[in-house]
């Protein structure tokens, strides 16, 4: 979230002119999703535009997003939101249960192209309305991630998130190591 000041991206086509073309290229290149649709920076004599944006790596991870006037002096407006993320549980017994998720690494994606391609779209998304037309091919997006990438369900047992354990394992690395660098061992 920030504001990236690329006013020459037109967000509802995903087009733009320019220098924005390259930043453009990476966020779809890395498959985000930017949730304000509606400009956020007016300056007088100025084309409102959307400049402070919200990226996630999933559609529904913000939520009841408003524009609100800007604080102080600012041209910038204010962004308020819900950010729905991902929790690690402790116990088995937590209430909300996280779902299965997808392991990006472990995907086939010529299986993945091979499922999307192998359907006859012409005929699909014939007298369809582009509403329809995204439904039908986010359906079949999801679909073909279910057969070629495998899921898993995070591990309850775990006291901590997976970047976490990380964090605390090279904690008690640097704590509790002994020696010049090489051959360091872990007390403990």
């Amino acid at each position: 979230m920030g504001d990236f000041n690329y006013p020459a991206i037109d967000w509802s086509t995903l087009t733009a002119s320019g220098s924005a073309e390259q930043f453009l290229e990476a966020i779809k290149d890395s498959f985000l999703y930017q949730h304000a649709s509606d400009p956020t920076h007016y300056r007088t004599g100025n084309t409102p535009s959307i400049l402070d944006l919200i990226f996630t790596n999933e559609e529904h991870m913000v939520s009841n997003l408003t524009i609100g006037a800007p604080v102080g002096n600012s041209d910038h407006a204010t962004l308020t939101f819900n950010y729905h993320m991902y929790h690690c549980a402790t116990d088995s017994a937590s209430v909300g249960r996280p779902s299965d998720r997808y392991v990006y690494k472990k995907g086939d994606y010529n299986l993945l192209s091979c499922t999307m391609i192998e359907d006859d779209w012409d005929n699909i998304l014939e007298n369809c309305s582009l509403d329809n037309m995204w439904c039908l091919i986010k359906n079949r997006i999801n679909d073909s991630m279910d057969i070629a990438i495998t899921k898993r369900v995070p591990h309850l047992e775990q006291d901590h998130c997976g970047w976490m354990q990380i964090l605390a394992t090279r904690s008690a690395w640097s704590e509790g190591s002994t020696g010049s660098g090489k051959g360091t061992s872990v007390q403990g």
